[in-house]
């Protein structure tokens, strides 16, 4: 397990730092392409907007190999 230093924030915020605008643009991408779609009896919209007047769980699901810890 890693323990918490000066360089690994450092590492942690600077791959945080490269991948967040990627991100942001495929999420402006999905909500300015699918808001109105319906997933069952609620929108793309409704999940991305805060799931708002609705009952759901979102989650995402890691993978993590047997033999070796958390890759970051």
């Amino acid at each position: 397990m890693l323990k918490y230093t000066k360089k690994n924030f450092c590492l942690l915020k600077e791959k945080f730092t490269s991948v967040i605008p990627h991100k942001l643009k495929e999420f402006k991408h999905v909500k300015d392409n699918y808001s109105n779609k319906k997933i069952g009896e609620i929108t793309v919209g409704q999940v991305l907007g805060g799931m708002r007047g609705m009952t759901g769980l979102f989650y995402e699901t890691s993978k993590l190999d047997a033999q070796h810890v958390l890759m970051i």
